[in-house]
């Protein structure tokens, strides 16, 4: 969003430019005067003269005040930066706001994971939200998604390693997987298709479970 506005900004500027500028018909031509020869210097002010005079009418005939345009457009172009300043330090405090919120969230309930998990992701539906609508940038976003899938990866990872009781070589896969904080498809195929004879039943059930819950929640 950021990008799209110095853009806009920049364009507005070069808009400006241009059109402050003298249009052709502003523009007198140079007049060759030769003071030993006063009658032509009479001749050609005259026709410069007309000249003004023609471009002039010409201009009333179209209609168009070229000076309103221009304080027209230098107005645009400062509301734009205006608002780009704005935008930008808005986005600036709330991603401060949703990382200070992230932290404490997994601070306080690292130790009981599942809790952890969930304030979390409430945290990351907000985040989300916001994101679509338009209230923070793709840049912000992606610190705030970032920090919350270093956080979700630990919050998961522990998950695993205090409710299950696996092998070391399922636990590292396990681990491997979850690296990110979430599962793809291809990892969750990959985890279908492991035997992991050291777990009940009931455990392997509930783990599946989770394991699908978490590549579900991959955007």
């Amino acid at each position: 969003m950021n990008k799209k506005i110095c853009l806009y900004i920049f364009v507005a500027l070069i808009i400006v430019s241009v059109v402050l500028a003298a249009p052709p018909w502003k523009k007198q031509p140079a007049t060759a005067t030769t003071p030993k020869t006063p009658p032509q210097t009479v001749v050609v002010q005259n026709v410069t003269r007309i000249i003004v005079q023609n471009n002039t009418a010409a201009r009333q005939e179209e209609g168009i005040d070229w000076n309103l345009v221009g304080g027209i457009t230098a107005i645009i172009a400062l509301a734009a930066g205006a608002f780009g300043w704005w935008f930008s330090r808005k986005s600036r405090g709330m991603t401060a706001k949703y990382l200070r919120e992230i932290d404490r969230a997994f601070n306080e309930f690292r130790d009981n994971t599942s809790k952890c998990e969930s304030v979390l992701y409430d945290i990351k539906e907000k985040i989300e939200g916001d994101f679509s609508k338009g209230k923070i940038d793709d840049s912000a976003f992606s610190i705030l998604d970032s920090r919350l899938d270093k956080y979700l990866s630990e919050v998961r990872k522990g998950i695993i390693s205090t409710h299950f009781k696996l092998s070391e070589v399922h636990k590292k896969e396990l681990d491997d997987m979850l690296g990110d904080g979430i599962i793809t498809k291809d990892e969750y195929r990959k985890f279908k298709k492991m035997k992991i004879s050291e777990l009940s039943g009931k455990d392997r059930k509930r783990l599946q479970e989770l394991m699908q819950k978490w590549e579900k929640k991959k955007e």
